[in-house]
């Protein structure tokens, strides 16, 4: 097996927006990225998507795989057991995976952020009140 990169599209309706899940499998580990088309996308929406803003992704939720051997299948074929799979489960539970770490990782990152940032005010604040009790002090 060959470690080329691998990427997978996928564009669902997610009441009430268009979701577009692009999976990416490079050198043995599977990563996602979401983007919302908002109303329902043509191709050549998709298209002009994938050729202007395919880099600007931030893929996360990093999951190592299993190495399986790749077998060649029918295009055909391919998508008949897609749709098929896409009607039964929804977006894979691989990717729901993924997903669910980089929403995790996000809100690991948003807390410590919003804790620094409230520790900075609250130091503000306190230099403030000091002062204005030095300046109160000073003016007997």
């Amino acid at each position: 097996m060959h470690n080329a990169d691998r990427i997978q599209l996928t564009v669902y309706f997610e009441d009430p927006y268009w979701i577009g899940l692009f999976e990416r499998r490079r050198n043995g580990v599977y990563s996602v990225a979401r983007h919302n088309f908002g109303g329902e996308p043509t191709d050549l929406d998709v298209y002009n998507f994938v050729l202007n803003n395919f880099y600007d992704l931030k893929f996360g939720g990093d999951i190592p795989e299993e190495n399986k051997p790749e077998t060649r299948l029918n295009y055909k074929r391919l998508l008949r057991e897609s749709r098929k799979i896409m009607k039964k489960e929804g977006a894979g539970t691989m990717a729901q995976e993924a997903m669910k770490r980089q929403m995790e990782t996000k809100k690991v990152e948003i807390k410590k952020l919003s804790r620094e940032e409230r520790e900075a005010q609250n130091l503000l604040k306190y230099q403030m009140r000091r002062e204005k009790k030095k300046e109160k002090h000073k003016g007997h």
